[in-house]
């Protein structure tokens, strides 16, 4: 189970106690061999995005339990011939799972507030954004608004 999951906190302790219980902490290592790929130019390594948004998500919350993990995501095999096995998040995974993610369960109440990762560097002006922003209609994703959420997150320049 996964302590994030809305479903187990109200689940009753005495139904916990039947259960083993293990930490599995983040696998750095397993996650840099998983790449996002957003389009032709723009790619980045899951891991170098989880490090960087998690440490956010840990000033936000103060708690580990709205962290992203290394498989999050299941990424798609992509096996070129030639290449070798290669795991790849689409940007549809990207947006429609971990930005859905982060918006609902983690920053949505902070929105207002400006304590948000939602925001897009355009030019020297950084602009907040909600999710539904990233959308230009059904399907279609407004690239320079998820680049920018990229870059003002540090995670390409």
């Amino acid at each position: 189970m996964n302590t994030s999951d809305q479903s187990l906190f109200p689940m009753d302790a005495a139904f916990k106690r039947r259960w083993e219980w293990e930490y599995v902490p983040i696998d750095m290592s397993d996650a840099a061999q998983i790449t996002v790929q957003i389009d032709e130019e723009i790619s980045f390594l899951w891991s170098d995005f989880i490090s960087k948004i998690n440490k956010q998500i840990h000033e936000a919350t103060k708690s580990d339990d709205k962290k992203l993990g290394n498989r999050f995501v299941s990424p798609k095999d992509m096996s070129p011939e030639k290449d070798g096995s290669q795991l790849i998040i689409s940007k549809e995974q990207f947006v429609n799972k971990v930005l859905f993610y982060l918006w609902t369960e983690v920053y949505k109440d902070e929105h207002e507030s400006g304590n948000t990762i939602f925001k897009s560097k355009e030019g020297d002006v950084d602009t907040i954004f909600s999710y539904n922003e990233l959308f230009i209609k059904a399907g279609e994703y407004d690239l320079v608004k998820l680049k920018g959420f990229l870059e003002f997150n540090g995670i390409i320049a």
